[in-house]
């Protein structure tokens, strides 16, 4: 009975997480990636962690789910919305976590890249993945979001 739970509780963030990146997506078409940030961080205010032993299961499961998510055909979502939602989902459980960016040479042009981080481990990634991105930058809720007098309303210009 547990199993069948865990795995309708996975499949319900699944969906969640595919509707984010969808939502996420096109929001960033309009507004920067400070005000979408803001914005998610708002909705889902940190909450103190409920033990570090369930949380690394709880991280890694979310990054999975989210990348699976970000998969499918009528998603196909850039690192920027899975990093958002990543993080978003993390701070729902009440996981703190850090999106990270990071540029590379290619062939002849720059690649970027953002992913998030639990305590330095690469949460929605492999580690091999973003080695080669040289770390520019990192963001986690801005200040005064999580204190009890900050507001919780909804995400400008969404429906989740």
């Amino acid at each position: 009975m547990a199993v069948l739970r865990r795995r309708a509780g996975s499949v319900v963030l699944a969906a969640r997480a595919a509707v984010l990146l969808v939502v996420i997506e096109r929001r960033l078409r309009r507004a920067s990636f400070g005000e979408v940030r803001d914005d998610l961080a708002r909705r889902a205010r940190l909450v103190p962690e409920r033990g570090c032993e369930a949380d690394v299961v709880q991280v890694r499961r979310i990054g999975s789910l989210v990348n699976r998510a970000s998969a499918a055909p009528f998603v196909r979502a850039t690192c920027v919305p899975r990093a958002l939602v990543t993080w978003y989902l993390l701070r729902r459980d009440g996981i703190d976590s850090t999106i990270r960016f990071g540029v590379r040479d290619g062939d002849g042009h720059r690649e970027f890249h953002a992913w998030v981080e639990r305590d330095g481990i690469v949460v929605n990634d492999g580690a091999a993945a973003v080695e080669s991105y040289q770390s520019f930058g990192a963001t986690s809720a801005p200040a005064g979001v999580d204190s009890p007098s900050s507001g919780s309303g909804p995400v400008s210009g969404s429906s989740t």
